[in-house]
């Protein structure tokens, strides 16, 4: 029995899914991985769009807060790998930015969070956010999500930085570190 074009058409995109979209760049001898799923989509899910392999900005150069004239700012990050039940992608990882303004005022209208990058082991993956809806948030919050990340091991800690356009013009990187790839069954 032959399988149809439909189960193979799903298997290759499925594939193509096992295959990081961003950059995943080896810092130590600048060697570069840029892949990604062609159309930006695996399993149905939209991943993070392909970038270009941007280079970061230095880890230890990046502040954990910065007080700007339109308020003071931080990230939180979560990193996920999904282990689903049913799912067509097992173990694919996403990252979750939460943008805060930390005296809980008002975000600043066009605020956007950028670009990520997740270091690992001398190494980094660089994506941009997907443009998914995510549920409504607090007046001072931003949340993000980028997915399709690189399959890295379960309870690892991993650093983030996010670039952050405040009310559209002022660019910004913010870091949190010691992030801890979760996982959800």
């Amino acid at each position: 029995m032959k399988p149809s074009v439909f189960v193979l058409g799903f298997l290759g995109v499925c594939l193509l899914a096992l295959l990081p979209a961003g950059c995943l760049v080896d810092g130590d001898d600048g060697g570069r991985e840029c892949e990604g799923v062609p159309g930006g989509q695996g399993c149905g899910l939209p991943c993070s769009r392909t970038t270009p392999c941007e280079a970061p900005p230095s880890l230890a150069a990046v502040p954990d807060s910065v007080a700007l004239p339109q308020g003071r700012f931080a990230i939180e990050a979560e990193l996920w790998r999904s282990f689903m039940p049913g799912m067509a992608c097992l173990g694919d990882m996403d990252a979750y930015v939460r943008l805060l303004e930390i005296d809980s005022l008002e975000m600043p209208a066009e605020t956007v969070l950028d670009h990520i990058w997740v270091f690992y082991d001398g190494r980094w993956w660089s994506a941009e956010f997907t443009t998914e809806e995510l549920p409504p948030l607090p007046v001072n919050e931003v949340l993000r999500m980028a997915r399709c990340a690189p399959r890295w091991p379960v309870g690892a800690t991993r650093d983030i930085i996010v670039r952050v356009l405040i009310a559209g013009e002022t660019e910004v990187f913010l870091r949190d570190t010691g992030v801890v790839i979760q996982e959800s069954w």
